[in-house]
């Protein structure tokens, strides 16, 4: 670990783009070529109940979702991937790290699947592989989630990969003409490396 004045450097700074594989699963950079599969996936409006975005209406909402994606990454806030199957390429999703916090070593996490993936421990080995790459490559202190109560499905996807309940956030997000409660969901280094 690097350390300097008692702080611990994350390696955001020197960061290149690094795919990541699991045993099912490629998580690879967003292109341009993922448009159709990011509507589809955030066109949805069942998977948009208990989460902070509209469904998108128009194919070229992707693009922007595309070029955000693609400008967090250059601004080192945030690192999203796309998750395909590993042998065949096909989508399923996309999951990554935003606000990215290099002064107090952490981010948050977040994941989207399709519809048709869903029940098939696919979240969990991604958020698997996101949280290696974050405490073992980036060096982070500690990666977290904010669950919408209701979303049992994310809730024990992440306890399945360590993560700890930590608490309920009373009205932390003003979205869809209603503030919302945010369930707490975060792994610290001493408890991803005392696994």
């Amino acid at each position: 670990m690097n350390y300097i004045g008692g702080l611990k450097l994350i390696a955001t700074k020197m960061i290149k783009w690094k795919d990541l594989e699991t045993e099912r699963l490629r998580l690879r950079e967003v292109i341009d070529n993922d448009k159709q599969s990011i509507f589809q996936l955030y066109s949805d409006k069942a998977s948009s109940l208990l989460d902070d975005w509209e469904p998108m209406k128009h194919l070229d909402e992707a693009d922007d979702k595309i070029r955000d994606m693609k400008d967090g990454f250059i601004s080192k806030q945030e690192i999203s991937f796309i998750i395909t199957q590993k042998h065949t390429r096909e989508f399923i999703g996309c999951c990554g790290m935003f606000d990215i916090n290099e002064e107090n070593s952490n981010c948050c996490l977040f994941i989207q699947i399709d519809k048709h993936y869903r029940n098939q421990g696919i979240a969990t080995e991604a958020i698997h592989a996101i949280t290696k790459y974050g405490m073992e490559d980036l060096k982070f202190h500690r990666m977290y989630a904010y669950i919408t109560p209701g979303n049992d499905a994310s809730l024990r996807v992440l306890s399945k990969c360590g993560y700890i309940r930590e608490g309920i956030l009373r009205d932390m997000e003003f979205y869809k003409d209603r503030y919302w409660d945010g369930i707490v969901m975060a792994i610290i280094e001493q408890d991803y490396f005392g696994m």
